[in-house]
């Protein structure tokens, strides 16, 4: 049997559990000890119960409930006279909870000697898993409790599993990549007319959402008050004769474009690849700068003259309300974006 404990200041609730071909099975017992003043007497009560309950049938491991894990525990820990000492530490995160588990985990060990005693926390812990097959690989074992971003070929297979429900999002991610305003090429609004003329964003975002995905023109999701589609007629145009001549007018001499993007987020290098390779198509030198995330995003934000970048990769994500705030603060903060050449004034603002 698997005894799992929450010792409280007051209470102690448990519950056992079967143990069946290495699996926990469903609760064989459960109750509540009243009175945790002598906790020693509260757990020679539980032996009791136990004895009754479980027709002598032995405790082989027990599970306590402890809030939290600080940054050291991101798991279930075995417990010994270390992990207790490192885990009261943690006391000030959870103060009316973590001195009660530690101090009962302690008597459960004195009073049931050579039991494994196991901490098991309420923490959650949030993991970066960047390879699509990693995650639906820990949804299937366990591993992972929750997966943000599955991939569309692993639906299908996945609704067949009983054990994993799929909550459709649909409004999770706007994809963006926006333009180096104070960088050559970029600082041309020829060149950048010729971009937005290249790119086909079908070819894009299927390479991004492995076809999961409903074009949107503008930078709120299309029921938003403050939605609008301005500028329509130049998105999505598919037009490599429009976007060379565009390039002839530029006088683009063939410079090096990079596109800032990175591997921590799979759908925005998949789309600075498939962007990069359309914008190769009409003769512009277009390369890949990978990073980490923390890093473009670092790059990102660098002042001019030399930030290093001409097309940067982000999004927005998991957001029920973005506003029109939020959107002009990402333009209009202190980044390259619209920062005006030294000495002159921006004349979109002016």
């Amino acid at each position: 049997m698997i005894l799992a404990v929450n010792i409280g200041s007051s209470t102690l609730k448990y519950a056992a559990y079967d143990l069946q071909d290495g699996r926990v099975g469903m609760a064989h017992s459960k109750g509540l000890v009243d009175g945790l003043d002598a906790l020693d007497a509260a757990l020679g009560r539980l032996a009791q119960d136990l004895q009754q309950q479980l027709g002598g049938r032995p405790i082989r491991a027990m599970a306590h409930r402890v809030v939290h894990g600080g940054g050291v525990f991101d798991g279930p820990v075995l417990l010994d006279a270390s992990v207790l000492s490192t885990l009261e530490t943690f006391s000030d995160l959870a103060p009316l909870h973590q001195p009660h588990n530690i101090r009962g985990a302690r008597a459960c060990m004195a009073a049931f000697p050579g039991t494994p005693q196991v901490a098991c926390f309420d923490t959650v812990t949030a993991r970066i898993v960047t390879e699509p097959g990693a995650r639906v690989a820990g949804l299937r074992t366990g591993e992972l409790h929750a997966v943000e971003d599955i991939p569309t070929t692993s639906v299908a297979d996945l609704k067949k599993n009983p054990a994993v429900s799929i909550l459709p999002l649909e409004n999770w991610w706007i994809h963006i990549t926006s333009a180096n305003n104070s960088q050559p090429p970029t600082d041309n609004v020829k060149f950048r007319q010729a971009v937005q003329a290249v790119l086909d964003m079908d070819e894009i975002m299927e390479a991004a959402t492995d076809g999961n995905y409903k074009l949107n023109v503008g930078f709120q999701y299309p029921h938003q008050a403050s939605y609008t589609d301005a500028g329509k007629e130049f998105y999505n145009q598919k037009n490599a004769a429009k976007a060379k001549k565009l390039l002839a007018e530029a006088g683009y001499k063939n410079e090096p474009v990079y596109l800032l993007t990175n591997k921590d987020y799979p759908s925005m290098y998949n789309a600075a690849l498939v962007m990069a390779q359309q914008m190769q198509s009409i003769g512009i030198k277009a390369e890949l700068k990978v990073v980490d995330w923390p890093t473009s995003v670092q790059m990102q934000g660098q002042a001019s003259p030399s930030p290093g970048w001409n097309f940067f990769f982000t999004g927005y994500g998991t957001q029920p309300a973005l506003g029109a705030l939020a959107t002009m603060n990402f333009f209009m903060g202190a980044n390259p974006n619209y920062k005006p050449k030294p000495g002159q004034e921006d004349p979109v603002l002016k």
